[in-house]
């Protein structure tokens, strides 16, 4: 069974309506942007406009750090729901930040291979995705005793 794409094209003269909403949502933004800019004001999306034509590459390299936040934070929610699908295995669990790389120390109820073993196996289908060189992600197993040494400020909550 062939699934039917609806193209760009299609889609505006199927809807019109949403197109027309659309461009009116935007040319409301962009009159308030050009009375504030004659004012001497920007707005939001004048002044990123402006920056985007001054210096393409800011544009550029502001949209790709957006995109690389956005990403980590998402797989840092990932890797917790992971964790707490899986926190009949874990004592604790400490993070540095949220930042590259994405760093967990876990203390295990009970240390052993097979136990590690669950841990290793989501690292593995991680690698599958082909991003783990841009945003590696790493599990250290810490003994017990090192939870008293450790920041509980980097103590990371299980729901």
């Amino acid at each position: 069974m062939s699934a039917v794409f609806e193209t760009p094209q299609d889609a505006i003269q199927s809807n019109p309506e949403k197109l027309l909403h659309f461009l009116k949502f935007i040319e409301k933004d962009a009159n308030e942007s050009h009375e504030l800019a004659q004012l001497g004001a920007h707005t939001q999306l004048a002044k990123a406009i402006s920056d985007y034509i001054t210096n393409p590459m800011v544009g550029l390299v502001n949209t790709y750090n957006s995109v690389h936040k956005n990403l980590i934070d998402t797989l840092f929610d990932v890797v917790k729901h992971f964790l707490a699908l899986n926190k009949e295995y874990i004592n604790r669990i400490y993070t540095s930040s949220k930042s590259t790389p994405l760093k967990y120390y876990i203390i295990l109820k009970e240390d052993t291979s097979e136990n590690r073993e669950v841990f290793f196996e989501f690292l593995d289908n991680y690698e599958l995705l082909g991003i783990d060189s841009r945003i590696p992600i790493d599990f250290s197993f810490l003994p017990n005793e090192a939870s008293e040494i450790m920041s509980e400020n980097n103590l990371l909550l299980l729901d």
